[in-house]
């Protein structure tokens, strides 16, 4: 056999076994996308509406809540993430997103929003504590806290009036200790804070 044929016929047994090995490849694992929800409240009676226009800052978060990361906890001074589970959006996204709309939802003021379209009359301010997994004991725990801070707009220059300043905390077991149910027991647990803030809201308001 010639050498060129030889160095030829090599290549190519070469290059099957490297397409063969390449068929026993494992594929990279997919992660997984989780979200919060649960149902709007109902709107309130209409007599209950305030002429309120309420200006919602986007809300923030504290580390280490403030990326998709799923985070969990198996005791008081380590904090960990998934890695192949995620958030869909971050924690402080996806819960400004819902209040708003529980407080579009329950009618209680003329408007709620980010851009209310008008100048507003007062302003809420929020900030994600903690959004995490508590794996510390069993069943697991949904663990979030969320500060709030309700003003009445101010002119220029002026100190706005706080009328409402709070840290709503709660915690919510998971029916399954994985992502999923941390994701249930987390909307579940916001549900719980939301529908206590937005009572709050329209009672200082309404003051």
């Amino acid at each position: 056999m010639k050498k060129g044929m030889f160095y030829a016929l090599a290549a190519i047994l070469v290059g099957m076994l490297l397409q063969g090995c390449g068929a026993f490849q494992t594929q990279p694992r997919q992660v997984e996308l989780y979200t919060l929800a649960y149902p709007a409240p109902d709107a309130a009676e209409a007599d209950t509406t305030l002429p309120v226009r309420l200006a919602v800052k986007p809300f923030r978060a504290v580390a280490p809540y403030h990326s998709d990361r799923m985070v969990y906890a198996d005791n008081d001074y380590r904090r960990s993430t998934y890695v192949y589970h995620k958030w869909l959006a971050k924690p402080a996204e996806m819960i400004g997103s819902l209040i708003i709309r529980d407080i579009r939802a329950a009618q209680l003021v003329e408007t709620a929003g980010e851009d209310t379209g008008n100048d507003p009359t007062h302003i809420l301010k929020c900030r994600v504590e903690a959004f995490y997994e508590d794996d510390s004991r069993d069943p697991w725990t949904a663990v979030l806290a969320l500060s709030v801070s309700l003003s009445k707009k101010a002119p220029a220059a002026s100190d706005s009036p706080v009328l409402l300043q709070k840290t709503y905390r709660v915690r919510r077991d998971l029916e399954h200790n994985n992502p999923l149910g941390f994701a249930k027991a987390m909307s579940r647990a916001l549900e719980t804070v939301s529908e206590r803030m937005v009572a709050d809201i329209h009672d200082h308001l309404a003051r």
